[in-house]
């Protein structure tokens, strides 16, 4: 059964409050006093969950398709960014959750790879777990930059669905790097039921993998990492040991000086001679 939209107005003050009552669509004025007084923390008197979404679902519209925002210099985006710390406070889960429906179908329906980038940044701020499953589909997208901000809001995600769709995703990896990702974001949850999940991955061939996973396996906090790490250690090949340095040659060890590869002595600064004794002149040197 498909959802019910509810009806719209314009803002009408009630007790310093707005309200949404009346019949047909909102117009832009209505959605503009929405938008700034959201920002600023102020809340219109939605009853139910439903009609949150409806709100925000013209916010959010509006907002990705305006170039510019009456009373405001820098993009329309930064004014969604507000609104979406605003339902962070305490008390506005409800709001949060509609907003975070709201940010979910705009993405799957705008066309602009960076307007989607920027919905996926702002649902790794609000998102829960209902959005889950949305960001597990786009986990999939045949864009690298697309799964990467994906990836980044299931991180971000506090919801132990979260973590199960970043497990399932592991062995669906695309790259060793992407697999990486993947356990560093595992790790960055500091979840101790993920480390049967990061210990195959400890010994793995790829450097940048196997680095990934003993930070991850180290960041669980679990009281078995120890174990995991531990082995990883005596199972990994070792690499030769390195030949010692040759003795020192019996004319170092006399005190001699060095003879360079033509067999001829070197020069020393302390020597005023370099060449043969025969060669020197007689009383020119004490050491003659």
């Amino acid at each position: 059964m498909a959802e019910e939209t509810p009806s719209f107005a314009r803002e009408s003050n009630r007790g310093g409050g707005w309200t949404v009552r009346g019949e047909g669509p909102p117009d832009r004025d209505a959605v503009a006093s929405w938008a700034e007084k959201l920002a600023q923390g102020g809340a219109p008197e939605a009853q139910t969950e439903r009609e949150w979404r409806a709100i925000f679902r013209e916010v959010v519209s509006a907002l990705l398709a305006a170039e510019s925002w009456p009373g405001r210099t820098g993009s329309p985006k930064l004014l969604l960014d507000e609104i979406a710390h605003r339902t962070l406070e305490p008390g506005a889960d409800v709001r949060r959750r509609a907003l975070a429906a709201a940010l979910a179908e705009a993405c799957e329906n705008v066309k602009s790879l960076n307007d989607r980038i920027f919905l996926l940044r702002e649902l790794a701020l609000v998102g829960g777990k209902e959005e889950v499953l949305f960001l597990g589909r786009w986990l999939e997208s045949e864009q690298a930059l697309i799964r990467s901000y994906a990836l980044r809001a299931l991180e971000a995600n506090p919801s132990e669905e979260a973590a199960n769709a970043l497990r399932r995703a592991l062995p669906r990896a695309k790259s060793p790097r992407e697999r990486g990702a993947l356990l560093s974001a595992l790790g960055a949850r500091r979840d101790p039921a993920s480390l049967d999940d990061l210990a195959p991955h400890v010994g793995a061939e790829e450097r940048e993998v196997a680095r990934a996973a003993i930070q991850a396996v180290a960041r669980t906090g679990s009281p078995r990492a120890p174990e995991v790490l531990g082995k990883a250690w005596e199972a990994a090949p070792r690499q030769p040991a390195r030949k010692s340095p040759a003795p020192a040659s019996p004319r170092h060890r006399e005190g001699f000086p060095p003879r360079s590869r033509k067999g001829r002595r070197r020069t020393f600064p302390w020597w005023p001679f370099s060449g043969p004794a025969a060669a020197r002149p007689a009383g020119t040197c004490c050491r003659s």
